[in-house]
């Protein structure tokens, strides 16, 4: 018998692209999964962390930026970023629609100066509530850094939710493990698509219609 010496991409193609359909069913839904798994163990690590302690004050300021995407609206990778300063609190609180779970629930005519304002922060942030804010001047404001910024997960104005904290925490999920689930959706899609041309979803099916043409 003749040993046949397949090459590292002849190899890596076999591993990848689905021969039979319960490959395709096999490496499709193992894809979903791993994205599912993923997307379940980081909301439920995020949730541990979150403070047990509301933050709650009057907003006595706000400052609206945006960054990424262009001006045609929030789905076009535009992410909008609200810094505000609750009284009581010398620490800046940032609240951003980064995602689509995020940015479809809320406005900047949500919340103004004035209003009364309550949210959650993480646990291990709640030291950080009374340093000042560090500030960079930009086009001639002083804008809260980022990295001086506690995030904002939640939102209630004036009792009112506007931003619920899973909401938040769904949003941060996707936009850390994005460059991965992605992937795979793709990678699941690609598996069906190669095998059944989103027509033949079974071997019998197939094999029915090339009966059809021979």
């Amino acid at each position: 018998m003749t040993e046949i010496n397949y090459t590292f991409k002849e190899k890596v193609l076999f591993i990848l692209v689905p021969i039979s359909y319960p490959r395709m069913y096999t490496q499709s839904i193992g894809a979903v999964v791993i994205i599912v798994a993923l997307f379940v163990w980081s909301d439920d690590q995020l949730r541990r962390q979150l403070s047990t302690k509301p933050i709650s004050g009057i907003i006595t300021d706000i400052k609206i930026g945006s960054k990424g995407g262009s001006a045609g609206g929030k789905y076009s990778g535009r992410s909008t970023y609200y810094h505000l300063q609750i009284a009581g609190y010398k620490r800046n609180f940032e609240l951003a629609d980064a995602s689509v779970f995020e940015n479809w629930q809320l406005d900047e005519d949500d919340f103004k100066k004035g209003d009364q304002a309550s949210f959650s922060i993480m646990a291990v942030e709640e030291s950080y509530r009374q340093k000042p804010t560090e500030y960079l001047m930009q086009r001639n404001i002083d804008w809260p850094q980022e990295s001086s910024s506690i995030k904002i997960y939640g939102l209630n104005i004036n009792g009112k939710r506007v931003l619920s904290a899973n909401a938040t925490i769904r949003g941060q999920t996707y936009g850390r493990w994005f460059w991965l689930m992605v992937p795979l959706f793709m990678y699941a899609f690609f598996c069906i698509l190669i095998r059944t041309q989103l027509k033949n979803w079974t071997q019998a099916a197939e094999n029915k219609d090339l009966d059809g043409v021979i």
